[in-house]
Order: structure tokens, then C-alpha cells, then sequence
């Protein structure tokens, strides 16, 4: 055979010399072909069918998060009961609510930071605590002429196992 033709045309089917070889023409081999078509069209399908089937849910559950925005609720719990706390408590409560931010509301009935954490992690999204004792630590350092330290009047209390994506966009910013 010629050099030249054998190179240009290397991918020809020539009888004398692939002899026991196996194309993808072969009678023979179009059962396993079909088999192996339909077995990758199904992985196909069920790999697209998994894949918009999460996206939808995802994107469902985010859709419109904005306009209900304000069906979390958030809560500021006074344990200091004096002026620091009344005054926070008020000008938190104060705040215009729209429906694209969280709500505050007052919470009364908790007496400790331990209770407040433990509340928040079952029940809230989140929570502002005014800890007992800051107004008397603000008294005690403007009539001995100390300093006051503000990091210990409050703690914010945060739920780490509700929807991620409310908590990034609407708690922590409201917080």
C-alpha cells in the first residue's frame, strides 16, 4: 500500500490488516451500545433532574425574602432594669419596622444571660441583652471619676441554626 494514502487515511477500516479488530459498526457491538447510551442518558437525566430540582427548592425558599422580612422577630431583654436599660430598650423599640426589616419586641420574662442564650438558641433569631449591673457600673465610674467600660453592658445573642441567608441579610444587620 501506498505510504502517502495509509498516512493521510489512517482511520480507514482496510480488511487485510485489521483483521480481529472491532468498529463501532459492528453488528455485534450495538446491543452493549445501546445499553451503555441508555444507562449515560439516565445519569444525564437524574444528574439534571437532582440538580433543578435543589436549585428550585433553594431559590423557593429565598423568593420574595425581603417582603417577609419582618416576620422575624427579634428581642430586646432588659436585665439591668435602670436607666441604661429602659433607654435602650426604648430607642430599640422605637425603631420604624418595615416589611423588608426584622420586628423588635420586648422580652420580660427571662432573668439571666444563661436564660437568654438558652431562649434564643430554641426559640429566637436573636437577641439584645442589656446585662444587669450596667447602670450601676455607669453610676459608680461617673461619681468616683473612673473610667467606664461599655463592652460589658450588652450582648448580643444570635441563632446559629436558623436559615442561614435570613440571618446574614436581615438579623445580623438589624443587630
Amino acid at each position: 500500500m501506498n505510504q502517502k494514502t495509509s498516512s493521510k487515511c489512517w482511520w480507514r477500516y482496510r480488511a487485510s490488516e485489521d483483521n480481529g479488530r472491532i468498529r463501532l459498526g459492528d453488528p455485534g457491538l450495538r446491543p452493549e451500545l445501546r445499553r451503555r447510551a441508555r444507562s449515560y442518558t439516565c445519569v444525564l437525566v437524574v444528574s439534571i433532574l437532582t440538580i433543578w430540582g435543589a436549585l428550585s427548592i433553594f431559590y423557593g425558599a429565598v423568593f420574595l425574602r425581603s417582603r417577609l422580612a419582618n416576620n422575624i422577630n427579634i428581642h430586646v431583654i432588659d436585665l439591668d432594669h435602670g436607666f441604661i436599660g429602659a433607654n435602650v430598650t426604648r430607642m430599640v423599640l422605637d425603631i420604624h419596622a418595615t416589611p423588608s426589616t426584622p420586628v423588635w419586641l420586648a422580652k420580660t420574662d427571662i432573668q439571666s444571660l444563661d436564660q437568654a442564650k438558652a431562649w434564643v438558641r430554641d426559640h429566637g433569631w436573636g437577641a439584645l441583652v442589656i446585662n444587669s449591673g450596667a447602670s450601676d457600673r455607669y453610676h459608680k465610674a461617673l461619681s468616683s471619676g473612673g473610667g467606664y467600660n461599655a463592652s460589658g453592658a450588652m450582648t448580643l445573642v444570635e441563632s446559629s441554626g436558623r436559615m442561614v441567608i435570613a440571618g446574614m441579610l436581615f438579623v445580623q444587620p438589624a443587630m
